[in-house]
């Protein structure tokens, strides 16, 4: 049974994520219907971000695993949240507002990556089951994701788009007593790191690392494709009710929930890699359920299987490139998180240049394509490293 101090650590992720979740989904809403610009910004200002978080990402994770003490990188991203929320509020031309924003929520977006590695050290160093704690932090995660998007419109709706940003700005005070919280249980990451028990990297992890890599991307695109083209496709092709696209999402995400917290027992019986090639099956399976919905029936059966493959996808992902890394856990927690950004990323794109060629239906078709890519992918790994 965890003690007080992991469930700290979880909270402290919680915290961060749902910062992260308040504004990173609210923020093109904001653009065009409160500052009533063109779409076209949106694409602006994902442009400037998208590359200062993989960038910091990966400086973070870099410092990390050099035995950069926890009081040093966990509030760069909270500092440059309240920054942004603070910009947001305060300034007033819009080219300084739009940047800074960019700029600050950008770094600020090196907060899971840099929350996760945290805990993955330190799981490690206080003798954690990891692949249990991941698991319980994945889930964490999640159901971050399920709070802040609904509470940012729910207050956008009920009093105005300033009361976002100033409950960020509060979100982001708990989130400071988070970590000054943490850094007191975190100091044996600069005292203790000779006694941490990583797993040293061999020279086929190395392609190896590099080819789950490539499978977590693609399913992140296959994922991120589904998750743009369903509502429009379950609404404008397959006649469902406007309020189908809400309900698939609510059952995809508590199936997903169970699924994450399942992972460790998965991993013990079949492994990793294993896992994750069951969870392409899964993905597979639901993507040939969701392009074929004629009815609410079909797209809960669909929204279910989606939610157990990206389940077992989130829970078993993260500690597989971790384990792959060796000493470099940051680095490769770095790397995981980068893949699933640039899913999002390509998958925008995606959806809108099949739809206009073809309709929402091919587009869900592309997700089933990538699933199945990343299968072949996991497939031709060999050597795969078991959970310490």
């Amino acid at each position: 049974m965890w003690n007080k101090q992991p469930l700290a650590v979880a909270a402290l992720l919680f915290i961060g994520v749902l910062c992260h979740a308040l504004q990173l989904p609210f923020m093109p809403f904001y653009i065009v219907e409160i500052l009533e610009k063109s779409p076209w910004h949106i694409a602006l200002y994902t442009a400037i971000l998208t590359p200062i978080t993989l960038v910091v990402n990966r400086a973070v994770a870099g410092a990390m695993d050099r035995g950069l003490p926890p009081s040093r990188y966990l509030p760069i991203p909270l500092v440059a949240y309240l920054a942004a929320c603070a910009a947001i509020l305060l300034v007033q031309p819009y080219e300084a507002k739009l940047i800074l924003a960019a700029l600050l929520f950008g770094i600020a977006g090196s907060g899971p990556t840099t929350l996760f590695s945290y805990a993955r050290l330190y799981a490690e160093q206080r003798g954690l089951e990891v692949a249990r704690f991941n698991a319980f932090l994945r889930a964490t995660n999640s159901f971050a994701w399920m709070i802040g998007p609904a509470l940012a419109f729910g207050l956008v709706s009920i009093g105005s788009a300033s009361t976002v940003f100033v409950v960020a700005l509060g979100l982001g005070t708990v989130w400071a007593g988070g970590i000054a919280s943490v850094v007191r249980i975190g100091k044996m990451h600069a005292e203790n790191s000779d006694s941490v028990p990583s797993l040293q990297i061999r020279p086929e992890d190395r392609l190896n690392l590099l080819l789950a890599v490539i499978a977590c991307w693609l399913i992140s695109v296959a994922h991120s494709i589904t998750a743009g083209a369903l509502p429009l496709f379950v609404v404008r092709e397959a006649l469902l009710p406007t309020f189908a696209p809400g309900l698939s999402f609510a059952v995809k995400t508590f199936v997903e929930i169970f699924a994450i917290l399942s992972t460790p027992y998965l991993i013990k019986r079949l492994g990793e890699r294993n896992g994750l090639m069951i969870s392409c099956g899964f993905a597979i399976l639901a993507f040939l359920i969701l392009m074929n919905v004629s009815s609410l029936a079909v797209l809960i059966l669909g929204a279910a299987v989606e939610g157990l493959y990206y389940g077992l996808f989130a829970g078993i992902g993260i500690t597989y490139i971790q384990n792959l890394s060796g000493t470099r856990v940051a680095r490769g927690t770095a790397l995981y998180m980068n893949s699933l950004i640039v899913g999002s990323l390509v998958s925008g794109p995606a959806v809108g240049i099949i739809a206009e060629a073809a309709d929402f239906r091919s587009a869900i078709q592309a997700s089933l394509l990538a699933a199945a890519a990343a299968f072949f992918v996991l497939w031709r790994i060999k050597n795969e490293v078991r959970p310490t």
